[in-house]
């Protein structure tokens, strides 16, 4: 690589670091122009269409890389993304299994081939999530109130309203609590609010706002089943946004069981499972979400004793000008 190549990659590199994207993409194409089959500027400037969504363009400079050296390119899975996030699907096919083939283990290649094919698993991989939510952290709260115009917060807010009077709770879990949106919503309801999310990075900025009484990093599951995490029991058990992650919701449901109090609530919301596919319970979606029947929540929640006060037709967010449909739900435990 000659030395005005290096120069350019070097400050293409400084730039993307700082998300100067734009002049990142610049130095890059200067140091093509002096070396067009440079093999690190190739990978850079595909690294950068990426972050700035340009998918298509990202795809073709990801696979110049690959044809220049296959055995220095590492970028299988960003490639088979941005084909993609490209609406090329034969293309991220093989590029979801090439990478599988390397690395059998790439929860994220392995999740988004999943909904890409439609084959729907019990749930997304832990390290799918926790790579995503680790990325997403700084720009979260952001992104979901002014890109997404994300409803979930203010919906669950008005329902605990509308359920409670205004009377607090003594405990509450927020399941998947991410950044603490939903926490924000509802901490003038609670004496004691818990917060448990997977992603240590979405807890780290949870943690500035001073919202929650506690957190936990983990795995929502591990902590509901654990005796020595939070309160013994809880008053009031919320997920907003948080299960379209997982498909099979029944484990989730036994152990909130386990720590939700006698006659105390567990309100969540999930995607819709449009009408075509009711029978089947739960399915992937081609975003990597999971979408819910109403049946499906009915039965689980008669499986593990819990009794519906509600279940509401919402819109949480919008996913660029679609409108996502979803459940509002409420249910109570039972003796």
């Amino acid at each position: 690589m000659s030395k005005g190549v290096v120069e350019f990659v070097k400050l293409g590199e400084e730039a993307m670091a700082e998300e100067e994207y734009n002049s990142s993409v610049d130095y890059f194409r200067q140091g093509l122009a002096i070396a067009p089959k440079d093999f690190t500027a190739l990978f850079g400037m595909a690294e950068v269409l990426r972050f700035k969504e340009e998918y298509d363009k990202a795809a073709a400079y990801y696979r110049e890389a690959q044809c220049i050296d296959p055995e220095q390119f590492y970028g299988h899975w960003e490639m088979a993304f941005s084909y993609d996030m490209a609406g090329k699907v034969a293309e991220a096919r093989v590029g979801y299994e090439d990478c599988l083939r390397r690395d059998p283990d790439h929860g994220v290649a392995r999740h988004l081939l999943a909904a890409l094919i439609g084959e729907t698993s019990p749930a997304a991989p832990k390290d799918y999530v926790e790579e995503l939510f680790d990325d997403y952290a700084e720009t979260f709260d952001q992104c979901l109130l002014n890109d997404l115009d994300y409803t979930v917060p203010d919906l669950i807010r008005r329902k605990l309203d509308t359920l409670n009077a205004g009377i607090a709770y003594d405990t509450v879990l927020d399941l998947g609590c991410g950044t603490g949106l939903v926490g924000a919503a509802i901490r003038d309801l609670c004496n004691e609010i818990h917060g448990v999310d997977l992603s240590a990075k979405m807890i780290e900025q949870a943690n500035v706002k001073n919202i929650f009484s506690h957190t936990a990093t983990g795995d929502i599951v591990e902590f509901l089943q654990s005796g020595d995490l939070g309160a013994a029991h809880y008053d009031l058990i919320v997920a907003g946004d948080v299960f379209v992650y997982f498909g099979d919701l029944d484990p989730i449901f036994q152990a909130v069981r386990k720590r939700l109090g006698i006659n105390r609530r567990f309100v969540f919301t999930v995607e819709k499972l449009t009408e075509d596919k009711e029978d089947d319970g739960y399915s992937i979606q081609r975003s990597g979400r999971y979408a819910h029947s109403r049946n499906y929540l009915v039965s689980c929640s008669e499986r593990w004793n819990m009794t519906f006060e509600s279940i509401e037709d919402i819109i949480p967010r919008k996913e660029g000008e679609l409108l996502i449909s979803g459940f509002l739900c409420c249910l109570k435990l039972e003796e």
